[in-house]
């Protein structure tokens, strides 16, 4: 994968992991769908498990002949997870998160914000547009 996709965007809630590599000008390289992560301080190792294992199938699905192991995967990082729902758990999370060098910068959200796109009238996004629904 070169060069570095500008955003890894991640949607981890307890039913699924969505990942996506995206280029500055908002082509998706890659993508993937792994298992629910709660990302709950007693299910985080699995949690971070199933992450890492859908982050690196996106690479396969941006650059099948790539290193999908290399780090960081992208410069920005985008997380929005289930399990980030006050100032301690995102605390919490950024010190498991960060010693994966996911990216260059992460910025960690609640998974509820990654269905925000929801109200677009755009075609695409994490969730369906009402005229989709």
């Amino acid at each position: 994968m070169s060069p570095l996709p500008a955003v890894l965007a991640v949607d981890g809630g307890n039913s699924k992991v969505d990942v996506a590599l995206v280029a500055a000008d908002g082509t998706v390289l890659g993508a993937a769908r792994g298992g629910g992560a709660p990302f709950t301080p007693g299910e985080m190792q699995g949690s971070l498990a199933t992450l890492v294992e859908t982050a690196r199938r996106a690479c396969l699905d941006a650059d099948a002949d790539g290193d999908a192991d290399a780090r960081p995967l992208a410069r920005t990082g985008s997380l929005c997870l289930a399990g980030a729902d006050l100032p301690v758990d995102d605390r919490r999370l950024l010190r498991a998160l960060r010693p994966l060098r996911l990216a260059d910068d992460l910025r960690l959200r609640n998974d509820t914000f990654a269905v925000l796109r929801a109200g677009t009238e755009r075609s695409w996004g994490i969730g369906p547009s009402a005229a989709q629904v």
